[in-house]
């Protein structure tokens, strides 16, 4: 099998991702999840689907019986349980993403401590999200497998992928697959799709100041106070690109780049750590 991987590309795209080439047997063009998929399959660990409204509605029984009214989320979800239960759950599922594994490395967050507690109710029925399922992948990777991928295609720069995913690619290279990142196709320069096509992404927040702007993105990160440095320098080319794109489209400067860390309720300025 030839895999073409794009960080984006679970949903439709165009240009299509083949380029120039014609769609044959063999080669598949996937996103994250689609390249999940096509590893437990290979792997054997298929299971079923479940649809994210199921898993919130999941999350929320376990979010109600570990309620003492004491929880950092306890208020939210007497005012609106299920948005509470969908909010909860996606720092939940990019903690597990960054790594997390539902335990607590110290008294460093009570945020963290209420969610280790939600994860230790395995009495509840709760399916598995995608990190929990890229976790289980990297475990059964420690040993060897015929996964029959003889290549990866990547469509984009790996230098804005998180860690999760990139260490993923690194375990596969190493187990024999092939890597390498396709040459760009863009259009031209002076069109819209031209222009759109120079980065994709999202900065979580701009703000704006009469002396320039401020971006921040927010990530989830459990781990002790001396990695906190280390993991917000990860996002260092991400934020850059960002930096890049706002300066040019508005000609106004970007004064800061920060990484928030909501559940540690932390912030980092990532120039100064760069730049003790």
């Amino acid at each position: 099998m030839h895999i073409i991987l794009g960080y984006e590309l679970d949903t439709g795209s165009y240009p299509d991702a083949l380029g120039n080439d014609e769609a044959r047997q063999g080669v598949v063009v996937l996103g994250l999840a689609g390249l999940v998929g096509v590893l437990e399959t290979r792997m054997g660990l298929t299971c079923i689907q479940t649809h994210q409204a199921i898993r919130i509605g999941q999350y929320l029984k376990r979010l109600k019986e570990a309620d003492n009214n004491e929880r950092f989320y306890s208020k939210s979800i007497r005012v609106d349980a299920w948005s509470t239960a969908k909010q909860v759950l996606a720092w939940r599922d990019e903690l597990v993403l960054a790594g997390w594994k539902g335990d607590v490395p110290g008294q460093i967050s009570n945020r963290l401590q209420d969610l280790a507690h939600v994860e230790k109710l395995v009495h509840l029925e709760f399916a598995p999200g995608l990190g929990d399922r890229l976790q289980l992948i990297m475990s059964f990777l420690k040993d060897p497998h015929r996964l029959e991928i003889e290549e990866i295609r990547i469509v984009e720069s790996l230098a804005s992928w998180p860690p999760c995913w990139r260490n993923l690619l690194d375990v596969l290279c190493r187990s024999g697959i092939r890597l390498h990142l396709l040459e760009e196709t863009p259009s031209p320069k002076d069109t819209d799709l031209g222009r759109l096509q120079k980065a994709s992404g999202w900065i979580d927040l701009l703000l704006e100041t009469p002396q320039g702007y401020v971006i921040i993105d927010h990530k989830s990160f459990p781990g002790r106070m001396e990695q906190w440095s280390e993991q917000a320098l990860q996002y260092a080319p991400q934020l850059d690109l960002y930096q890049k794109a706002v300066e040019k489209a508005t000609a106004r400067p970007v004064m800061a780049t920060m990484i928030h860390m909501p559940v540690l309720g932390i912030i980092m300025e990532v120039n100064s750590l760069l730049n003790p």
